[in-house]
């Protein structure tokens, strides 16, 4: 029988790092992708405040010559971009978006994410899935500079849709 190439079982070795180091980097995106989103969701600026105040300061008037549907979208440039646009869908009906801001809004507040911590539920990289559970700690910080922390858990599930990895589902505990 004859003995393997060097080179040959050198190539070899080198394609199965190169799949290994795209694996890893693909879930490491997948990871980052749900990170980006639990942050987004989870934080409150105060222009996000002065942006629902606003809405809320609307006359019924001039509610019907605004586009309400786009005027509520105003502090989701990032959660639209991160999601499927069936999964933004289900943000908006379910108002995920605005809850934490109109808890802000009512305690004079803002939110702010202090960490993220994913732990993998179900990664299936080669197939294009992934699920993880998230604990996000969270700081609201008061009008009067008071700071209180706390903490929020969830599920989060991404696909790869055209080379892009989207929040297809989001699920609070």
């Amino acid at each position: 029988m004859k003995k393997p190439n060097n080179l040959f079982l050198i190539v070899l070795c080198l394609i199965i790092l190169i799949f290994v180091g795209c694996s890893k980097n693909e879930e490491k995106n997948a990871q980052q992708i749900a990170k980006d989103f639990v942050e987004d969701l989870y934080t409150v600026s105060d222009e996000e405040v002065e942006n629902y105040k606003s809405l809320l300061n609307v006359s019924p008037s001039e509610a019907m010559e605004m586009d309400v549907y786009n005027a509520v979208q105003i502090n989701d440039d990032v959660l639209k971009s991160l999601t499927t646009e069936d999964a933004y869908e289900t943000l908006l009906i379910n108002r995920e978006n605005l809850k934490f801001t109109v808890i802000c809004y009512r305690a004079n507040c803002t939110m702010q994410v202090t960490e993220i911590q994913l732990s993998e539920n179900n990664a299936d990289i080669d197939n294009n899935a992934a699920d993880y559970n998230f604990e996000v700690n969270l700081k609201l910080i008061l009008n009067d500079g008071t700071e209180t922390e706390g903490t929020a858990k969830g599920t989060v599930s991404l696909s790869k849709i055209d080379d892009d990895w989207k929040i297809t589902r989001y699920k609070m505990k």
